[in-house]
């Protein structure tokens, strides 16, 4: 694969091997929500009706799906939905990146004819 694409101009190749035993953070975060939350206030933050939210509550509790990207699968879930899903999701994770302004601390020189 790597030496097919490596001839194309202007691109960058990455190739990576799927493990299907590797863990779905962001999907651990879904279930523990659907499993944790009440159900019509979830409902309505991932802005689903009641057969959608159905349809991915029955598939993710019931393990029909263990990963995000199985979702997208479900049939009655389109793109908005999944999209929505997918937002929420990542909004309500506790590991995503926080950024902290810094500031540059002042060094006491005193007089600068001292320095030379």
């Amino acid at each position: 694969m790597y030496n097919y694409l490596s001839n194309l101009e202007n691109i960058d190749v990455e190739i990576y091997s799927y493990d299907e035993d590797a863990s779905d953070k962001l999907f651990l975060k879904l279930y523990d929500m659907l499993i944790n939350k009440e159900h019509i206030y979830l409902r309505e933050e991932l802005k689903l009706n009641k057969k959608q939210f159905n349809i991915l509550y029955e598939s993710v509790v019931n393990r029909k799906v263990s990963r995000m990207n199985e979702i997208e699968n479900l049939k009655g879930l389109g793109e908005k939905t999944i999209a929505n899903v997918y937002r929420y999701a990542m909004e309500q994770c506790s590991w995503k990146k926080v950024v902290k302004k810094e500031r540059q601390l002042k060094l006491p020189l005193g007089n600068q004819d001292e320095l030379i």
